[in-house]
């Protein structure tokens, strides 16, 4: 109203003054696009390394989303509730969360009672449970929690291991009645003792005692037994500072009628986290905590990423470029770098970073 005013007092409509009308709205489309992007646009992340293809990319936001399936159905059709709500937990917040629904005639209450900023799944003893041994493995730079059973066989990226039960071509591990672990590797390896700083060779195919809190080198993965065998049941607790953890955890109170649980998932930004699966009142839930995945119309190949370096230094970067190919209808090549920003299909890709282990990541 007020730009109204103004176009008629100045009589900006005529042919001498249109440069100054062209101005006005000008400002009006930058501000009207500005909203458009802050309220109906999204940000996410594409990572790809040099000489791969992709066509996803995870959102910059988090989410808490939820599937409750049970019995109902409508013309045969068995019903879902879907649940997506963005959050925005911290440490630093009150952290608030919570839903009231229903499915069928069974009203449901979900609730946060708990945020565990670096969080992991790990086994928390109790008499009750069953005996696991966990194995950290960082094969591909970045560590994993595994956890074997007593008598079980289990395949850590296609290298086996076994658990007190003797397997050819396994990683065998012997637990035994006084409480003491022994390995016996069908590979060559080495081991350091990470609190003495002690190396020794893992020999090949003999029995030697398992060393606790030791780095151990088996094939091409690196491997750490943090403790013994225990028994127990799995929890999501807080990680140890010393270790960092990508992860947090959320505990939901869940009641459904006279059921009611606390469940604790693992996830947290930029983490595609998988669903997981409980049973609550009868109804299937299944919950995950973490940002959505978005498909590109099109697929981009990273064909050459360039890191220019200040002279002298051997640390410090002077600029950044990403040589690209989008796939479409017609495929072109474009060089992504500050200030020149590659738009199609109404996505931008505007800024990219080198992480540690060779990711290229594409913000969008």
């Amino acid at each position: 109203m007020f730009d109204r005013i103004l176009i008629f007092k100045y009589n900006l409509l005529s042919l001498k003054k249109w440069p100054v009308l062209l101005l006005h709205f000008s400002w009006i489309f930058i501000i009207l696009g500005a909203f458009i992007t802050r309220y109906h646009g999204f940000e996410g992340v594409m990572s790809i390394r040099e000489g791969e293809t992709e066509n996803s990319f995870i959102s910059e936001k988090t989410y808490v989303k939820i599937y409750i399936d049970g019995e109902y159905a409508i013309d045969g059709i068995t019903q879902r509730r879907a649940i997506e709500e963005a959050v925005d937990f911290s440490p630093r917040l009150n952290n608030k969360f919570s839903i009231n629904t229903s499915y069928d005639d069974k009203k449901i209450n979900i609730e946060l009672v708990d945020f565990i900023q670096g969080a992991e799944k790990d086994i928390i003893p109790d008499i009750n449970g069953e005996e696991y041994l966990k194995i950290v493995e960082a094969g591909d730079g970045v560590p994993h929690n595994h956890f074997l059973k007593m008598g079980e066989v289990q395949s850590l990226h296609n290298v086996l291991y076994a658990l007190n039960k003797p397997t050819k071509g396994a990683v065998n591990i012997t637990y035994t009645d006084n409480a003491e672990l022994f390995i016996e590797s069908p590979f060559e390896g080495e081991y350091m003792i990470m609190a003495s700083g002690t190396n020794g060779i893992l020999e090949k195919d003999k029995k030697q005692v398992l060393n606790l809190r030791s780095r151990y080198l088996i094939g091409n993965q690196a491997i750490v037994f943090p403790k013994n065998v225990v028994k127990g049941v799995f929890d999501i607790v807080q990680k140890p500072e010393i270790l960092k953890s990508d992860e947090d955890g959320i505990a939901l109170k869940i009641s459904s009628n006279s059921d009611e649980k606390i469940i604790k998932v693992l996830g947290g930004k930029g983490i595609n986290s998988p669903f997981e699966e409980f049973v609550i009142d009868g109804l299937n839930f299944n919950i995950r905590y973490g940002a959505k995945v978005y498909d590109l119309p099109f697929s981009i190949k990273l064909n050459d990423f360039i890191a220019d370096k200040y002279p002298g230094s051997e640390t410090s970067y002077s600029s950044f470029a990403s040589e690209v190919t989008v796939i479409d209808e017609k495929p072109f090549d474009f060089r992504i770098f500050m200030n020149n920003i590659l738009n199609h299909k109404g996505y931008r890709f505007f800024y990219f970073f080198q992480a540690e282990d060779g990711i290229r990541d594409f913000l969008l």
